[in-house]
């Protein structure tokens, strides 16, 4: 509460470049931290960081969030979509979606929001937020909420925090004039920083957009399929027109 610095951890020493580039903080207090270079998410544990997540395959993780009973860590890959990491078994999943309704790439920001998590997308067109409804185990998403889409002055949306039933994140990041050590690359360029609120509790009752798996294609009865053979399987092309008397 005084600002006083407690204590610091440190990343191993070794070669290759390091980046602590995502924090989020779980209900009991406990902290992960992602390095976007390596794709790898720690925490804190006793008086250094320990590897919670590492997978090869895994391109650019973002932003982090943590269940309220502190059993899931989900984070977001830039390109490949939403993981969980059960934090019991130490297993990973995907987080399943229905891909025809629902593109979850391209997320920077992600936090956890009464069993929802809701997201902050700008590697997509429209630059969105969104509530991403889960179901009961948390392993997929039924329904999906549009929170604030195509905002004209998004220009990179991408982290915020949650106080309440809302979100204040930057609509506006300037990272890309800045080089690998911060220095500024075009002071000109600079424009003031713009903080937006989202209400996380928005149209809450409403279905919003189904975003669970697709359901399996029934099988057609033997009425059905034969009604279906019986139709023809392209339309008859259309009778050529008659010339009038004067061969017109």
């Amino acid at each position: 509460s005084t600002g006083k610095l407690l204590d610091k951890y440190l990343l191993p020493v070794d070669q290759g470049t390091r980046a602590l580039s995502s924090i989020t903080v779980g209900k009991g207090g406990q902290v992960f931290a992602a390095d976007g270079m390596r794709n790898e998410i720690y925490t804190v544990e006793g008086k250094s960081l320990k590897l919670v997540v590492a997978n090869p395959k895994l391109t650019s993780i973002r932003g982090l969030a943590v269940s309220d009973d502190g059993n899931t860590l989900y984070f977001a890959d830039y390109a490949l979509g939403v993981f969980g990491a059960d934090l019991n078994s130490g297993t990973g999943f995907p987080l399943a979606h229905d891909p025809t309704h629902l593109v979850l790439g391209g997320i920077e920001g992600l936090y956890w929001y009464q069993g929802c998590l809701v997201a902050i997308e700008n590697g997509m067109s429209p630059k969105r937020v969104v509530r991403l409804h889960l179901s009961k185990d948390g392993k997929s998403v039924v329904r999906m909420m549009p929170l604030d889409v195509a905002n004209p002055a998004f220009g990179l949306p991408t982290y915020g925090a949650v106080v309440g039933d809302d979100l204040y994140y930057i609509a506006n990041s300037q990272k890309g004039l800045y080089g690998q050590y911060g220095d500024l690359k075009d002071k000109d360029k600079l424009q003031a920083v713009r903080i937006f609120r989202s209400n996380m509790h928005f149209a809450w009752a409403e279905g919003g957009i189904r975003a669970g798996m697709s359901l399996p294609v029934r099988e057609a009865t033997p009425q059905e399929a034969a009604a279906a053979r019986a139709k023809p399987s392209t339309p008859e092309p259309p009778k050529p027109a008659q010339p009038d008397k004067k061969g017109d």
